[in-house]
């Protein structure tokens, strides 16, 4: 079995475009189609996405040898003109990269987080919805599990300091 290159594509929420593709995929039938396409594409072995207010990822699994960013970011393409936009004013990440990147979301340590946003919770919706486009790859559920792991760890450090400050 050949490897599958993990890979991340977003929408810079800095950047103009962010805001009309984050409210392209607020709604779950655009998230539902964009996942439904992503699962369609011959090069693409799983795939889910993370959406909210703030975000706009996607997480996918492409066979060897594709170029993971042209294909998300071309299937994005159809979610309007802020989706084609992504291209030029996206963030890319491939295997640890991408990996890392998704983990400080949930810990809401990366480059994009704001305090608002509930990534776990984003994140698990966009694992249910793959699981019901059958699209989830071993390998996206077992970040995701370690993803949500992260979240509840780091849930249950603030809920403990939270009771430390009040005692």
């Amino acid at each position: 079995m050949r490897p599958v290159p993990l890979v991340m594509v977003g929408a810079n929420p800095r950047r103009a475009p962010f805001v009309p593709l984050s409210r392209a995929l607020e709604d779950e039938a655009s998230r539902r189609n964009l996942v439904a396409s992503l699962a369609a594409h011959r090069a693409v072995a799983g795939a889910f996405v993370v959406a909210t207010a703030a975000r706009a990822e996607v997480y996918a699994v492409v066979e060897e040898g594709v170029d993971g960013y042209e294909v998300v970011t071309a299937l994005l393409g159809a979610c309007g003109p802020a989706g084609a936009a992504v291209a030029a004013h996206g963030c890319y990440g491939e295997g640890i990269d991408a990996a890392a990147h998704l983990l400080a979301a949930v810990g809401g340590a990366d480059e994009f987080s704001s305090g608002e946003e509930d990534v776990k919770a984003a994140l698990i919706r966009a694992v249910g919805e793959a699981r019901a486009a059958d699209v989830l790859s071993p390998l996206l559920s077992a970040l995701a599990e370690a993803a949500g792991r992260l979240g509840c760890r780091l849930d249950s450090l603030g809920a403990e300091e939270s009771l430390e400050a009040e005692a």
